[in-house]
């Protein structure tokens, strides 16, 4: 079996290899990540210092008082298990996400918009001086 051409194709100027026959390497692109393991969550909620058993205690603890997302369910001895574990457990980013933008009460959220639309009221009219000021001197 003779696998260089007597030709080169039209499209290449070198001699086939058999490396040639498999498919081209695709850069690997940096995909979302759309789940997340338990270290990556014990990281965002600032308590990764802590030991893995408290980890998963504290989650529980998230999971049953405040309505954190619980875990994608695990195969555990054949059955569905939604129990935190430190090493299987993962957590579709998007809940951990939605569940963290709402933590801070409707109150406060208010009165951080009431401060903002007050700052901005005053650069306007700071502006509207500065412009209205510069123009009668």
């Amino acid at each position: 079996m003779h696998l260089v051409p007597s030709t080169p194709p039209p499209d290449r100027g070198r001699v086939f290899h058999l490396d040639d026959a498999r498919p081209p390497r695709l850069p690997v692109a940096e995909a979302p990540q759309t789940t997340i393991p338990t270290h990556a969550v014990a990281r965002i909620l600032g308590v990764q210092a802590r030991s893995e058993r408290w980890q998963c205690r504290y989650l529980d603890q998230l999971i049953a008082a405040e309505g954190f997302p619980r875990p994608l369910p695990t195969l555990v001895g054949g059955a569905l298990s939604h129990s935190v574990n430190y090493k299987r457990s993962r957590w579709i980013r998007a809940a951990v996400q939605a569940w963290l933008d709402g933590t801070l009460p409707a109150g406060i959220n208010a009165q951080i918009e009431d401060a903002e639309a007050k700052a901005a009221a005053d650069r306007i009219d700071a502006a509207a001086d500065t412009l209205f000021d510069g123009g009668a001197a």
